[in-house]
């Protein structure tokens, strides 16, 4: 009987001794309806994902050209910000080896650091050819932009400017 008291109390002891480390994992409840996923953004939009630049270790910087817009003053080209992993609720826009067309929900970011839109996945964002109820529940955009004027020269030299 002591033998067993003494070896739970080693044992509680030795748990006691492990470092206990913090994790953190994205966590959240995404909106329901599409309507709810509108109003609660700054900026709603379609457009193709062209790639992305890492800002920090935390943050990335995605590309999109713009193909049409329902919530907000979108222009052609626009980044968003979405951190950078999953981890930290970033939503990954694939975009290699060809651009990809996403439905966009974005806010404005409040942050100095990351100024312009933000984005997560605790919104509705999705690829385009997955998000019939949203684009049904939207409707017609405003202002596509017709990709046959649109060269891969010119979207450069948009960006760049």
């Amino acid at each position: 009987m002591k033998a067993a008291i003494l070896v739970i109390l080693l044992t509680a002891a030795a748990v006691a001794m492990i470092p206990v480390t913090s994790a953190n994992a994205c966590t959240c409840v995404l909106p329901v309806t599409p309507e709810e996923a509108y109003n609660e953004a700054d900026a709603v939009f379609r457009g193709f994902a062209l790639g992305y630049t890492q800002v920090d270790s935390q943050m990335k910087l995605f590309n999109f050209l713009v193909m049409g817009q329902w919530k907000g003053n979108v222009p052609q080209l626009v980044s968003v910000y979405t951190p950078d992993n999953g981890a930290g609720c970033g939503y990954e826009f694939d975009y290699y080896p060809d651009p990809t067309e996403f439905l966009v929900y974005a806010e404005n970011s409040g942050d100095p650091n990351y100024p312009g839109l933000f984005t997560h996945l605790c919104t509705r964002n999705a690829p385009a050819w997955s998000a019939q109820e949203d684009l049904d529940w939207l409707g017609p955009a405003s202002g596509p932009v017709p990709l046959e004027v649109l060269s891969w020269g010119v979207v450069k030299k948009r960006y760049e400017e």
